[in-house]
């Protein structure tokens, strides 16, 4: 797959976990999966990607009970 077709799977991927960031920029994974219908597993992973890409970061440093915070809000392009 090209580099293209890898960001736009990628883009596919987040795209529900950007809505839920931008309607409450503060969220636990918990409400993740509540506000996407996502399971754990996809909501965690989905949410890693988001924090590589620097558009969320966690603000807890827990390992259990994290909540991440949309840091790029109204700068990311999305």
């Amino acid at each position: 797959m090209c580099a293209q077709g890898i960001a736009r799977v990628q883009f596919e991927t987040i795209h529900p976990f950007l809505d839920a960031l931008k309607a409450r920029p503060v969220v636990s994974l918990a409400e993740v999966c509540r506000t996407t219908g996502l399971s754990f597993p996809a909501a965690s992973s989905g949410m890693e990607l988001l924090v590589e890409l620097a558009v969320a970061r966690e603000l807890t440093g827990k390992r259990r009970n994290r909540l991440f915070v949309y840091d790029r809000y109204g700068i990311w392009p999305f």
